[in-house]
């Protein structure tokens, strides 16, 4: 896998702009441009953003992203999804800090505006769970690695769950556990994965009672 996100970034890295597509709160897709930023741990691909933007909002409800890369001269394009998650850890704002920043974040009567310690800042990294790319020289799109999805999610549950359950018997949370729990699915996505997770097991068990059940219904309506 960190091969894997290695390539990418050598395939991406003469492309400065990429088009991140987020779901809005009517369920319609919205693209906008997005640099990508210099690479840092905590996350594949990132970027940076404004405190009062719109898309945060759009990725509280629904984490998942699509970021498109083209390149112009060769015509060639990169397909990467994955999931996308807001931060505003002053320390990795720090390590990611650009001076070209400053176009984006004019002084606005703030002595910090345009600094690393400007509070607008937002960064948002992305997990990536898939990327597909096309190349002049081959015939139809190549999946350059894909996660399977279900698999990322369900294992991001559990470990979120075993988070949760250590913290309740008294472990204090540690900064990778926070930032685990910070890359959840929405509520109603996260409430979906656990209700689904349970539900084969609560078959079984309800299955291993289900016969004997019946079985005793019948006895007893027979002597009746």
């Amino acid at each position: 896998m960190n091969n894997d996100i290695a390539k990418l970034h050598e395939m991406i890295e003469d492309i400065e702009i990429a088009m991140m597509t987020t779901r809005r709160a009517d369920w319609h897709l919205l693209s906008r441009a997005m640099a990508t930023q210099k690479r840092a741990p905590g996350a594949d691909l990132w970027f940076v953003t404004s405190e009062d933007t719109v898309k945060l909002d759009e990725l509280e409800q629904d984490p998942h992203v699509n970021l498109a890369y083209y390149k112009d001269r060769t015509r060639e394009w990169i397909s990467v999804s994955g999931i996308a998650t807001p931060t505003r850890d002053r320390e990795t704002i720090h390590r990611l800090y650009a001076k070209d920043w400053k176009a984006w974040f004019p002084e606005e009567g703030d002595p910090r505006h345009g600094t690393p310690d400007d509070p607008r800042l937002v960064l948002i990294g992305v997990e990536v769970h898939s990327a597909v790319f096309l190349e002049v020289n081959k015939p139809r799109p190549v999946v350059f690695f894909e996660l399977a999805k279900g698999m990322v999610d369900e294992a991001r549950v559990l470990k979120s769950l075993r988070i949760i359950g250590a913290f309740i018997g008294g472990k204090p949370m540690s900064v990778e556990d926070v930032q685990v729990l910070a890359r959840l699915p929405n509520r109603a996505y996260l409430q979906g994965q656990i209700v689904g997770s349970l539900q084969a097991p609560l078959a079984q068990i309800t299955g291993l009672f289900q016969a004997p059940a019946q079985n005793l219904i019948r006895v007893l309506t027979a002597r009746a």
